[in-house]
């Protein structure tokens, strides 16, 4: 058969449970003292704040400034002016942040409602118990020997009954979420040389979550033109680093984003025999 595997996975936003959501705020608020005494530690002296973050910091913006803007240059040095005299401001702003009696642990409550944004990651990451393992790590795990990725395959759509907070009023809900069938043909395969297929994993997961987590935004609110240059700009980055990585005088693979025929945001993955010329199961991905 000239077709190996193929696998398409739709994305969904899958909210972050109560339980994670409440761990992640107390985690985060326990950690207070130890951030202050990193940033005291690694920052001591006003020497260290100009070694450390007011010189490299000017040095990486300065390469944001557009040359052809008026006084280019004078802002560059007003930045780095401004940036290289301000360690008291910093260390008072640390100090009131996360010393004794610090802002940061009502900040962190205050805010925990914008850590809701984390159900666009499980859409693409999963979680485990939860929801099994996300589209982005089943798109890889199927052509890089990964069966353990087959259990989180589904055939059919599930519905599990979470509980999670509403980002809207705080309170906590209790529904069904939906999580997508997923396409799938063909069998699991390593389509990598000996050795390579768990570097492949580590770095396509992060180029897909990003591209699937953007893509989906601007898909909800009708970007479309956004949207398709994400996925241009994400196909593109596919190509220049993971499928270069392809065992290519064995298997041709076709890998990208994409959109179906309803307008959802997709994952979908092929490889086939060296003597296909274009993709049977990924037509969507194109020549």
């Amino acid at each position: 058969m000239p077709l190996e595997v193929g696998y398409r996975g739709r994305m969904a936003v899958l909210p972050i449970p109560q339980a994670d959501h409440d761990e992640w705020e107390t985690t985060l608020k326990n950690m207070m003292s130890a951030i202050y005494n990193s940033l005291m530690t690694k920052i001591a002296t006003s020497t260290d704040f100009l070694n450390k973050i007011a010189t490299p910091s000017s040095e990486a913006w300065a390469d944001f400034v557009n040359p052809n803007w008026e006084d280019a240059d004078f802002i560059k040095l007003k930045q780095r002016v401004k940036l290289s005299i301000a360690y008291n401001s910093w260390k008072q702003g640390v100090q009131n942040a996360f010393g004794e009696g610090g802002y940061f642990a009502d900040r962190v409550t205050s805010k925990k409602m914008k850590f809701s944004m984390v159900k666009y990651t499980l859409g693409a990451v999963g979680l485990k118990y939860q929801y099994g393992r996300g589209i982005a790590v089943k798109a890889i795990g199927v052509i890089s020997g990964m069966k353990r990725v087959k259990y989180d395959i589904r055939s059919t759509s599930a519905q599990p009954t979470v509980s999670y907070y509403d980002p809207q009023t705080g309170q906590v809900k209790t529904e069904p979420v939906t999580i997508p069938a997923d396409e799938f043909q063909g069998n699991i395969i390593n389509v990598f040389p000996i050795g390579v297929a768990r570097f492949a994993r580590s770095l396509t997961v992060p180029i897909l979550t990003q591209g699937l987590v953007l893509a989906q935004l601007a898909n909800e609110h009708d970007l479309t033109t956004e949207r398709d240059n994400i996925i241009s700009v994400v196909n593109s980055y596919l190509q220049n680093s993971v499928l270069k990585l392809v065992d290519t005088a064995n298997h041709k693979v076709w890998f990208g984003l994409a959109v179906d025929d309803q307008g959802n945001v997709v994952v979908c993955v092929e490889s086939s025999t060296p003597d296909v010329t274009s993709p049977i199961f990924c037509q969507e991905l194109g020549a």
